[in-house]
C-alpha cells in the first residue's frame, strides 16, 4: 500500500505538483478511471458487493393481499 501511495506522489509530482496536476485534469481523470474499473468489475463480478441491501417486494407488487 505504501509503495501505491509514494508511487501516486511520484505521478502528481512529475506534473508539476499538486497544481500542476489539477491544471491538467490529472486528479478528475484518475477518479474517472477508478470509478469506472470498479463499476465494471461489480457488474462483471469480480468484485463481490457486500453488504447490499435486499427488500422484499411489497404485497401489493407481488400479487398478494395484505
Amino acid at each position: 500500500m505504501e509503495e501505491a501511495v509514494l508511487a501516486e506522489f511520484e505521478r502528481i509530482s512529475q506534473r508539476g505538483g499538486v497544481l500542476g496536476a489539477m491544471e491538467t485534469g490529472y486528479q478528475r481523470g484518475k477518479i474517472q478511471d477508478e470509478s469506472m474499473l470498479y463499476e465494471q468489475r461489480k457488474h462483471d463480478g469480480t468484485l463481490p458487493v457486500i453488504g447490499g441491501q435486499h427488500l422484499p417486494q411489497p404485497w401489493w407488487l407481488a400479487g398478494r393481499g395484505p
